[in-house]
């Protein structure tokens, strides 16, 4: 990641190489680095779930900042029923933050994380 491009440059990055079409909601504020390492891992992890095991065919992607925390969803039209996900899971508390991953069989997937942008242990 290049500090001097944020957030927003290392998601389009990080997803640019996806055969999904990807929809992204993307706040340009500036986040400490070891919070926008986090946040793109979440969504490299996510992305790489949809494309290998869920057969999406569409990603959604939304990052926003709300009172000293950041919010980060996303959301597959894939076969649900996601397994695997436990490196998402370690990153997340590991920054302090919280993860729920909803993921009815048929319906997709949706991972949403919420990390304090102050406090994390990276």
């Amino acid at each position: 990641m290049n500090a001097d491009r944020g957030l927003v440059a290392a998601i389009q990055l990080a997803v640019s190489q996806s055969p999904l079409s990807v929809d992204l909601d993307l706040d340009p504020r500036p986040v400490p680095r070891a919070i926008e390492a986090t946040v793109v891992f979440l969504v490299l992890e996510a992305v790489s779930n949809a494309v290998e095991h869920a057969h999406a065919s569409r990603l959604r992607v939304k990052i926003w900042i709300e009172t000293e925390r950041i919010f980060t969803e996303i959301e597959d039209d894939g076969i649900g029923g996601a397994t695997g996900l436990g490196k998402l899971w370690s990153r997340a508390q590991a920054a302090r933050g919280t993860l729920e991953i909803d993921s009815p069989t048929g319906v997709g997937t949706l991972v949403r994380a919420e990390i304090p942008l102050t406090g994390s242990r990276w």
